[in-house]
């Protein structure tokens, strides 16, 4: 349970940097936050909002241009004392064992050799690592290096944990069972850290873990809103509580980058089930048609990968694509024409693009990047929106690689427009 005494404080924080052309650019603008002790904070926002920036400042590893930063009331002159960093980089040294990768953050601490090597071993038992002391860098799992990596900034007794999207790199057993294990460590009041920092793209991470929720936005990076999270631990992913307070957090994201649409804006991909697009050209869709008409009509999916000469898990994703357009069907290991597919096979593109932006428009997440388009003042919006909103909705997908396939699809289909040199997509009216 987090106290009142602060720990850390920024008041008025400004960042610039100095671009190629020698212009100053404003990435953090007006930026008042602080931790209680005992309290864990979560940090939401899109790429290019300045989240690790302000992690760094508020670490003392920045300086901020313009504003101050206070630990225990005192201010900042340097890197804070007693903190323990998780980065998403693990940076481990490959020729290091686990144990000597964790005992490298003793360096320098003039600690005697008996003590370095408990602090190490209570290390390891925190960090689930009992069994792997002497294991090489290579011979681990992602989810097992990061639990190096948090054992590393464990080892020092951190006051506060800062972690850089700690989970994001991670498989969704492997990023679930850490996140549980921190939550727990960071809740025992035997353990000497209770109070965190944390950044993350994803709601339910923020909703399970934070006391406090913050939400950045961008040009320049400011925070949005702070959200007080009192749901009782341990936290139930599954519980209506906790569903509803997931809710709320959207509904809070949606009002702030939209305020006049954020009803039309949840019936438009953030309630029901999401689908993402797979990440596939459409040229190749169009290729795959092509190839089962030339077949007479049906594919075995087993020979065409073979004849394509393309790994199974990429043919398996271009025939996702095509039928969840419903222009394929696949009984078995065949893949059939739908009477759609076939008119589109025989169309011309004129008409081609026709059916494909008839097909577009009814999925979930199109809906909702066109929802956000069509409640904007003039029709179009920042890249960095639509990336925040596709990780809203789609928390467990990389939404630059979502983007990336809605982009392509829907220029095809003459339904978006997007300018490169300004990074601006606008709803194209046919």
């Amino acid at each position: 349970m987090s106290t009142d005494t602060i720990l850390l404080e920024a008041k008025g924080v400004d960042y610039e940097i100095q671009t190629p052309s020698g212009k100053q650019s404003l990435v953090l603008k007006e930026v008042n936050l602080s931790l209680k002790d005992g309290e864990t904070l979560a940090i939401l926002g899109p790429t290019g909002c300045g989240k690790s920036t302000l992690m760094r400042i508020l670490l003392g590893l920045v300086r901020p241009t313009r504003g101050k930063v206070y630990y225990r009331g005192q201010l900042i002159k340097g890197l804070i004392p007693k903190a323990g960093v998780v980065f998403q980089n693990y940076a481990l040294f490959p020729w290091f064992s686990v144990s000597q990768n964790i005992e490298l953050a003793l360096a320098g601490n003039h600690l005697e050799k008996r003590e370095i090597k408990e602090r190490v071993k209570k290390a390891i038992e925190k960090g689930g690592l009992i069994g792997f002391e002497e294991a090489l860098p290579k011979e681990l799992s992602l989810g097992f290096k990061q639990r190096v990596n948090i054992a590393r900034a464990l080892v020092i007794d951190p006051e506060i944990l800062f972690m850089d999207e700690p989970f994001s790199g991670l498989d969704i057993l492997s990023a679930e069972s850490l996140r549980h294990d921190i939550t727990q460590l960071l809740l025992d009041k035997q353990q000497p850290v209770d109070s965190s920092i944390f950044i993350t793209h994803h709601i339910l991470e923020a909703v399970f873990m934070a006391n406090r929720i913050v939400v950045m936005g961008t040009e320049p990076g400011h925070i949005r809103s702070v959200i007080p999270n009192d749901l009782p631990f341990p936290r139930d992913p599954y519980s209506i509580p906790f569903q509803g307070f997931a809710e709320k957090i959207h509904d809070t994201i949606a009002n702030v980058l939209i305020p006049q649409g954020s009803s039309t804006l949840k019936t438009q991909g953030l309630s029901g089930r999401v689908e993402p697009l797979p990440s596939v050209e459409i040229g190749d869709v169009m290729g795959l048609l092509n190839s089962i008409k030339d077949h007479g009509g049906a594919l075995d999916i087993f020979e065409f990968s073979q004849e394509m000469n393309r790994t199974f898990a990429k043919v398996l994703v271009l025939i996702k694509a095509a039928e969840i357009l419903d222009l394929i069907e696949t009984p078995h290991h065949k893949v059939l024409l739908t009477e759609l597919g076939k008119e589109v096979v025989q169309a011309t593109w004129k008409r081609k693009k026709e059916i494909l932006r008839q097909q577009l428009s009814g999925l979930s997440v199109i809906k909702s990047v066109v929802g956000l388009l069509e409640h904007s003042e003039e029709k179009k919006l920042d890249k960095d929106v639509i990336l925040e909103q596709l990780a809203i909705i789609l928390p467990k997908e990389d939404p630059k690689k979502i983007f990336g396939a809605i982009l392509s699809w829907c220029q095809f289909a003459g339904m978006l427009m997007y300018d490169g040199s300004k990074h601006i997509v606008e709803l194209r009216h046919t």
